[in-house]
């Protein structure tokens, strides 16, 4: 699998110059900062050997700075001293600017090895305001051997530091040789919020963080009594309560006689370029987490798809043997049944990837319908009760009482909720029941039907329970391969109860069973008649003619339209029990042709089936072509494309209806007799 990178275009928002190296030396990344500083683009430089911009970076001691940080993960800085201009860009005045560079590793994600951010912070400013200070702290003491009013210019150089060091742009405080802090800048005293009184003292370190305050006051006090220059980096309190990362530096001075006199201090906000670490890492942890989980799912779902798919064809081959394969009647129909129940399992699975697809990009609309909450239940009990009764489990459904005799929601997503957390229930219980239950409830003020699905199963943890609705997992990956599954139905279930505008929860017991809930808006209920008894209701339904519903054979002559051989095969099988006459076009051109020339020889087609996909001329066209010719008989789409979109596109080429693939034949035979209007003559079994 390829290594996935994090979006380093989040760093283009932070106003350093960043930059990121691989190993080989060759950018991978070049802020949009750096572009506007360096006038080089990024689509130029990424991908290069930096040294081709800038060798001085792939050489001497600044290459061996980098090899440190991307051979062996250490973080290193660039002193301001040896690398003015790390990355030369000139002000206007024609002057090189002056950066402070670090460089900090970035684990990649086969974790056996790193990238370099460098980040680069404008210092020319504060340099310069150090520098002059520096220049005029040592002419003063020079001034003081040379004179002999020494005490008076110390008093007037440290005045005029002082008033320089006001008006720098960072923050600046001195410290005598016993540490104490004897002056602050004005920049410091604002980020701080503070007096120059309060904070005369020790009072540098009040604003630290406490989780850094011990770590700053050893490096504070070790760099006094080395009298070396001292570098850390804390976080300090500012004025709006807000704590702030910053980078502290400080070098020692001496009085004239070359006694220690105390130390020059700076600060600089590196809050931005720490935010761009953190941010960093953060998305680049994020991408390990989805490039993993969708690992997992990949291999779920190679696993789901050929473990049904072994059965059919291996089934399928034996059916096909006439010497060593399955003979006798019971096993051809059992080994018939076993493709048949596979191949559907293979079906709701594409149909699961299809609708998430469908939902994470936005594009899955749901229909606002009315229709019976009682005879919905009562389809998903007659659906699941088969599947728990081959596992030997108690199933039981209870309709409630007071239930609306209708409702307003989409029927089919709603069925879709529920077959998937009954699956899901009857799947993970080994042994005892599975129950299914709907009651009426108000919820601030809306009417609700309330769904619960409760089952004696393996049940779960309170980890396992805070993951199980999101997508391309499972509980744990023991789960996966004990039960099987990609961990999509309850995502979708989730999804798309929310589309409904109802929620879902699940409360579980490790080893003692789950229970979902789903709440569904009901719609306004005013004048809908309530039903106290449920199965007398359907009861009385079901010997209602018009409720049940079956196709006979129709005097109809039908044109089909379509150029794979299997599947003509299949279609004459449907239609020929059912129907007048069949005739197969290959392609759509010969289809075309077919049909004007019925109309022509007064033998029209009641129906022509197209499919869309053909060659010569596709069913797109050909449709199009019979509408311009002035045919108005019943066109019905026949597509494998069930993604969004793919409905339209046949209407708007002058389709009457859309039928997907597979073939759901009774679905099939109701849409021909429906726009055929032929009446019934007899009612096979379908």
């Amino acid at each position: 699998m390829s290594e996935e990178r994090p979006d380093f275009t989040i760093l283009d928002s932070i106003p350093l110059g960043i930059f990121v190296l691989c190993a080989d030396f060759r950018v991978l990344f070049w802020s949009c900062y750096l572009e506007s500083w360096t006038g080089i683009p990024r689509e130029e430089i990424v991908g290069r050997h930096i040294a081709s911009y800038f060798p001085d970076l792939a050489s001497g001691a600044c290459e061996a700075r980098l090899r440190d940080v991307l051979e062996h993960g250490l973080p290193r800085a660039f002193p301001t001293d040896e690398y003015r201009h790390l990355i030369p860009a000139p002000l206007p005045s024609g002057k090189l600017r002056i950066e402070y560079t670090t460089a900090t590793p970035i684990p990649r994600a086969d974790r056996e090895g790193w990238d370099a951010l460098v980040s680069i912070q404008d210092v020319t400013e504060f340099a310069r305001a150090l520098r002059d200070s520096q220049i005029v702290t040592n002419k003063a003491l020079d001034e003081l051997k040379r004179n002999q009013r020494a005490q008076e210019q110390l008093r007037e150089q440290e005045k005029l530091f002082r008033t320089m060091a006001h008006k720098a742009p960072i923050m600046m405080w001195m410290a005598g040789p016993d540490a104490a802090c004897t002056f602050f800048n004005s920049v410091w005293l604002e980020f701080t919020g503070r007096s120059l009184e309060q904070a005369i003292g020790q009072s540098w370190a009040e604003g630290v963080h406490p989780e850094d305050m011990q770590a700053s006051l050893a490096s504070y006090f070790a760099a006094f009594d080395a009298r070396e220059d001292l570098e850390m980096e804390f976080r300090m309190l500012r004025r709006d309560h807000q704590y702030r990362w910053v980078l502290n530096k400080g070098t020692p001075f001496y009085d004239p006689g070359g006694g220690f006199a105390g130390y020059i201090c700076s600060c600089l906000d590196i809050t931005d370029r720490k935010e761009a670490e953190v941010a960093l890492l953060d998305a680049k942890e994020k991408a390990e987490s989805a490039a993993l989980a969708k690992s997992q799912f990949l291999a779920n779902m190679s696993h789901e798809i050929r473990t049904p798919m072994t059965s059919v064809l291996g089934y399928a081959e034996l059916l096909l043997d006439e010497r060593g394969g399955i003979t006798e009647a019971e096993e051809r129909s059992e080994a018939m049944r076993t493709i048949k129940r596979n191949s559907s399992y293979l079906l709701e699975l594409l149909n699961d990837i299809l609708d998430l697809s469908k939902i994470e990009a936005g594009r899955l609309t749901v229909e606002d319908v009315s229709f019976s909450p009682i005879e919905l239940l009562a389809d998903v009990g007659r659906l699941m009760g088969g599947r728990a009764r081959e596992r030997d489990l108690r199933f039981s459904i209870d309709f409630g009482t007071n239930i609306p005799e209708g409702m307003r929601s989409d029927p089919t997503r709603l069925r879709q909720i529920l077959v998937n957390l009954v699956g899901n229930a009857i799947k993970f219980t080994e042994q005892g029941q599975v129950e299914l239950r709907q009651s009426l409830v108000e919820v601030d003020g809306e009417h609700r039907v309330l769904f619960e699905i409760e089952d004696t199963g393996i049940g779960m943890t309170p980890e396992q329970l805070q993951r199980v609705f999101e997508p391309f997992t499972q509980a744990d990956s023991s789960t996966t391969r004990e039960y099987g599954g990609t961990g999509l139905g309850l995502t979708i279930s989730t999804r798309l109860t929310s589309l409904l505008g109802g929620t879902i929860e699940a409360v579980s017991v490790p080893g003692h069973g789950t229970t979902f809930r789903v709440w569904i808006p009901t719609g306004p209920l005013e004048g809908m008649p309530r039903i106290e008894h449920p199965r007398a209701w359907l009861e009385m339904r079901s010997g209602d003619p018009e409720t049940t519903q079956s196709l006979g054979t129709i005097d109809v002559r039908v044109l089909v339209a379509e150029d794979g051989p299997d599947n003509q095969r299949l279609l004459r099988a449907i239609l020929s029990r059912h129907v007048r006459e069949i005739v197969i076009a290959e392609n759509g051109q010969v289809a075309l042709d077919l049909a004007l020339n019925a109309e022509l020889e007064g033998q029209p087609f009641d129906v022509i089936l197209m499919d869309m996909q053909m060659p010569v001329l596709d069913g797109y066209e050909a449709t199009r072509q019979l509408r311009q010719a002035g045919y108005e008989r019943p066109i019905i789409a026949l597509t494998a494309h069930a993604m969004e979109g793919h409905r339209e596109s046949c209407l708007e080429a002058g389709c009457d209806d859309f039928a997907t693939k597979p073939i759901d034949r009774r679905e099939l035979l109701d849409k021909i007799a429906r726009f055929t209007h032929k009446p019934e003559t007899e009612v096979p079994e379908v």
